[in-house]
């Protein structure tokens, strides 16, 4: 990749998050792993290097991708390990039938599924994680808020939803990678 494709990953030590679930009033501790987290949302640029396409709807080489679905995310994170010789996170099948992600290989994947997307303002991030499946069955998370929402939208502990393919100016996406030892 050339240096405009650049993606600065800043290394995130191995700690413990507590999470919870106001639908069901329960919370719990969850270990995580070390691993790498792009300092920013993927630029255009980047986007366009990787894929060849420029989706986004506010044009300019120093901002984030957007108007990308869930799906266009995982394929990137894929197509990008590919280019630099990693092993893809992803197995992808039709996208009614869903994606497998290796947790065990070193290529690039969506912030991962404990939450930790803690990222605020300019676009939304797509996460790996299920909103709540027994009510939104395939919905992903989005995290972080976006340029267009109001101030209190923008914190670590907001998370929205939407299903895989939806597609708008303010949901873009940063991209993580599992550190093995």
């Amino acid at each position: 990749m050339d240096s405009s494709a650049h993606i600065e990953m800043v290394a995130i030590p191995a700690g413990r998050v507590r999470l919870s679930d106001r639908r069901t009033q329960s919370s719990w501790s969850v270990e995580v792993p070390p691993y790498e987290m792009a300092a920013f949302p993927i630029t255009q640029p980047q986007y366009a290097q990787v894929t060849g396409q420029r989706p986004s709807t506010a044009r300019g080489d120093r901002l984030p991708v957007e108007s990308v679905s869930w799906w266009d995310a995982i394929r990137f994170c894929n197509a990008l390990s590919h280019r630099e010789g990693l092993t893809p996170a992803y197995r992808l099948r039709a996208e009614v039938e869903g994606v497998e992600w290796d947790a065990s290989v070193d290529g690039y994947r969506l912030p991962n599924a404990w939450g930790l997307c803690d990222m605020l303002g300019n676009v939304w991030d797509w996460c790996w994680d299920v909103y709540d499946a027994e009510v939104y069955g395939t919905y992903r998370v989005l995290r972080g808020g976006g340029w267009s929402d109001e101030h209190w939208s923008c914190r670590a502990s907001v998370r929205r939803r939407s299903y895989p393919t939806f597609q708008i100016d303010d949901v873009g996406f940063r991209i993580a990678r599992s550190t093995l030892p």
